[in-house]
């Protein structure tokens, strides 16, 4: 519970007398914080007013001095509600982050309880909140009887975590700045969590050894005003090493015609500020922390300039471990397409990159596995992601709501390949970084679309090969612009023909044998009514009809479910309920594994659950719209409309009619609303075909 001191002193002038213990009660906190909260109300008042025990009334009285300077005291702490760190979960979890980041030393419980203003058991919750987010920067919380609390972990991660949630700060809130540095955050979710929840009372009660006691540290000369802009005076100190870095970095930059994208330019800055400052505190990154980054590098070559001017311009010595920390941030800061042509693409990254290709293969039957421009691109891309992934670094894509706009299909071929990096790292990209990979995938659609539009024809005639080839030439000359290919048979041929280069059959006789592909019946003189129906079909949409894909007998509204397990496990009892051929049992089992993989949640309260790889000889999607939304356990939110995913394996399997309309409408988010409104199927199916 948060106590404000405006609070307190309201409840007393009201009550005129009132017990400790019962003021105590009402405020949630133990007698011995409420003393501490009045000690600072009437050092704060200066004068105007003064909270005094009288035991003729019962207890605790208001006596004002001088109403005018009382009243104002009041309105300050009023306005300044909004800064408070204390004011919101999420900004005191940012300032304890920052402030826990900053020290090297032990502090209590009780010393940031009365930082704070909030009970002990408060700033218990809150640490429990910062402890996954450190998690991910492989530091914790480590607690110790009558020394407290401090945080323990290697530099890297220290310096990582507090630069994310700086540049955070820069770009929002305070509620931002926490809410931005890594995960969802809960109770129970890492080993410093649980650490802090069995935490015992020596810990949150003891001072600190050798003497030292709360007030020691804690900052000095800090007023209950002043806690609130803790981040800003943060901010305030590190601006001049800013300043000066950016001095440093342009100069070397233009120097050495080295480009960092534009959009990394301040997250560099930051990173290098704050290494200077804890190189002030006495605090170097250990050589043995960092990979070998080669001398010869052009990022170790620029790294050693800026390190050089850095330290005569600062006046402190960067070693060689710190200048291979500013390499390291060089080479992580470049993004997609920033001097692609000087970048070698090494043996790993080209494998990788071919391993998410068959990701996008195996899932979405899109075949680029022969395509070497993505190929390419993507290998480039990845090495300087990969850094970013190993060490946890922020990129921001300001194309990012664009790209999934635009782009839906290739945004979820990104989040699909991007498990191949979460195997490869132990770290899922964010969505930032999903949109670079995204624009790969886009580009490589883009230039696949013209052959995918064009279709390939197989004509079958009984009269011999001259006649077949003379309708083969009619046809090729009244829809050329649209088709690929014109291939022709004999119709007894057909059972031996090869059709997963064939999107449609022409014959002018019926056929005896069961083809793979749709078939159309013309004429040999191909008159008009024959015209009609080719032109439907070759020039016609490719987009296959939705129903095919999302049978009424899979769609579930106005659905209950208690959790995502629940959901999954109904859904997919159902899917094998009614295609018990097409489903194996160990269906669900495959969908599980899919999701420890990687997030299947796709935000606009969606999730596409689906299993590791197809194993049905169909394409079947069950849909189940909530009345409530459940947790998915994302970053995406919560989930109300599920769509269960059964792929075809066969390999003659097309699916890009299906899934660019299926990712278009999963990305519209006034649809998505409208679609669970309703909770219709032909609601469903009519958006689809907008599409």
């Amino acid at each position: 519970m948060t106590v404000y001191d405006e609070d307190i002193v309201e409840r007393i002038e009201q009550a005129n007398g009132i017990a400790p213990s019962e003021l105590a009660e009402r405020l949630g906190i133990s007698q011995r914080t409420l003393r501490d909260h009045i000690r600072r109300i009437n050092q704060t008042l200066d004068g105007a007013a003064r909270i005094q025990y009288m035991r003729t009334l019962g207890g605790y009285v208001l006596e004002v001095s001088n109403r005018q300077a009382f009243d104002a005291w009041l309105e300050r702490r009023r306005s300044l509600l909004r800064d408070d760190p204390a004011s919101s979960a999420d900004a005191r979890a940012a300032y304890l982050l920052n402030d826990l980041l900053l020290r090297s030393d032990w502090i209590t419980l009780d010393a940031l309880a009365e930082i704070l203003y909030v009970s002990r058991a408060c700033i218990s919750n809150d640490l429990k909140r910062i402890a996954p987010v450190l998690d991910r920067y492989s530091l914790t919380l480590e607690k110790r009887p009558r020394y407290g609390i401090r945080v323990k972990g290697p530099e890297m991660g220290r310096r990582l975590c507090l630069a994310e949630a700086t540049v955070r700060r820069m770009e929002g809130s305070a509620e931002d700045a926490f809410a931005g540095v890594g995960v969802s955050v809960g109770a129970g979710t890492s080993a410093s969590a649980g650490m802090l929840a069995d935490a015992d009372e020596s810990a949150e009660n003891g001072a600190a050894s050798k003497g030292t006691s709360p007030d020691d540290v804690s900052p000095k000369g800090t007023s209950p005003d002043e806690v609130s802009s803790d981040g800003d005076r943060f901010d305030r100190t590190l601006a001049p090493l800013v300043n000066a870095v950016s001095s440093c970095v342009d100069r070397v930059l233009a120097h050495e015609d080295f480009s960092v994208n534009s959009l990394s330019y301040q997250n560099l800055l930051v990173h290098i500020a704050i290494a200077v400052l804890r190189i002030q505190g006495g605090n170097y990154m250990p050589a043995d922390s960092l990979p070998n980054v080669a001398a010869d590098s052009r990022e170790y070559e620029v790294a050693q300039r800026i390190a050089r001017c850095v330290s005569e311009t600062l006046g402190v010595e960067l070693p060689a471990s710190e200048v291979g920390y500013i390499a390291i941030h060089l080479a992580g800061k470049r993004v997609l397409y920033d001097d692609q042509e000087s970048q070698v693409v090494t043996d790993d990254m080209w494998e990788l990159a071919g391993r998410m290709i068959d990701v996008v293969w195996n899932t979405y039957r899109f075949d680029f596995r022969d395509d070497v421009e993505l190929r390419m691109n993507l290998a480039r891309h990845l090495a300087p992601l990969s850094i970013r992934l190993t060490y946890h670094m922020h990129l921001e894509n300001p194309l990012l709501d664009d790209i999934k706009s635009r782009f839906p299909l290739a945004y979820a071929m990104a989040g699909e390949a991007s498990t191949e990096l979460a195997n490869a790292y132990g770290y899922y990209p964010s969505e930032h970084e999903l949109g670079y990979i995204a624009m790969t995938f886009a580009l490589a659609l883009e230039r696949q679309k013209t052959e995918l539009d064009k279709k390939r024809v197989l004509v079958v005639c009984a009269s011999g090969m001259a006649s077949a080839r003379l309708l083969a030439y009619k046809i090729q000359r009244e829809f050329g612009e649209h088709l690929a290919s014109v291939e022709t048979c004999n119709v007894t041929q057909v059972a031996s023909q090869n059709f997963d280069a064939v999107d449609y059959v022409f014959t002018t006789v019926p056929l005896n044998v069961s083809v793979p592909v749709p078939v159309r019946e013309i004429t040999l003189l191909l008159t008009d009514d024959d015209r009609a129906l080719m032109r439907d079909v070759i020039e016609g949409s490719s987009q296959d009809e939705p129903a095919a894909y999302l049978p009424r007998n899979l769609f579930f509204a106005h659905e209950h479910f208690e959790s995502k397990q629940e959901a999954i496990a109904v859904l997919v009892a159902r899917m094998r309920a009614a295609y018990p051929d097409e489903i194996p049992e160990y269906f669900e089992e495959l969908v599980w594994q899919r999701e420890g993989a990687a997030p299947t949640s796709f935000g606009n309260l969606v999730a596409l659950p689906h299993p590791l790889f197809a194993v049905s000889t169909m394409t079947l999607v069950a849909v189940a719209l909530l009345d409530e939304p459940i947790e998915w356990g994302t970053e995406t939110g919560p989930v109300q409309a599920i769509f269960l995913m059964s792929f075809s394996r066969l390999p003659e399997t097309r699916l890009d009619g299906f899934y660019r309309p299926v990712a278009s409408l999963l990305n519209d988010g006034a649809a998505i609303e409208e679609l669970l409104r309703t909770q219709r199927y032909e609601q469903l199916i009519g958006e689809l075909r907008k599409r």
